[in-house]
């Protein structure tokens, strides 16, 4: 009985992971923890930018409204990496003069331009989860 019951749960268990598994939100997560270096937050935050293009290039050639969500994700993911490596502020505000600006307009700019398409990321997740679980 006991065996049934551990079966039982580990089923039930491992079904719920695959069922709340996003995979386009996990392959972001240690891209946007806080980094060691300044060397590696910069690989990892041009990692998520060159995410953004590629869905946006994708996006644009398939012209399907489910790119909309990990392209959601891909900035959020960009503005929580900016956020939890504040202190390459200085750092960043360096290398990316060139673009003429700075760590805080890159984020307050990412921020205000993704609260700005709420409702898109919410369209993009209803059609990108419905066309999974086909």
């Amino acid at each position: 009985m006991k065996l049934l019951k551990l079966t039982t749960v580990v089923f039930v268990a491992t079904l719920s992971m695959q069922t709340f598994a996003d995979p386009v939100q996990d392959q972001f997560k240690t891209l946007i923890a806080p980094q060691p270096t300044y060397a590696e937050f910069q690989k990892n935050f041009d990692t998520i930018l060159g995410e953004i293009e590629d869905i946006a290039e994708r996006g644009n050639r398939t012209q399907d409204k489910a790119e909309l969500y990990p392209m959601c994700v891909a900035m959020q993911s960009a503005i929580t990496a900016l956020k939890n490596n504040q202190k390459f502020k200085a750092d960043y505000d360096e290398d990316y003069k060139q673009f003429n600006t700075t760590f805080d307009e890159t984020l307050a700019n990412a921020t205000h331009g993704l609260s700005d398409k709420e409702e898109l990321c919410e369209e993009g997740k209803r059609y990108y989860f419905q066309n999974i679980s086909i």
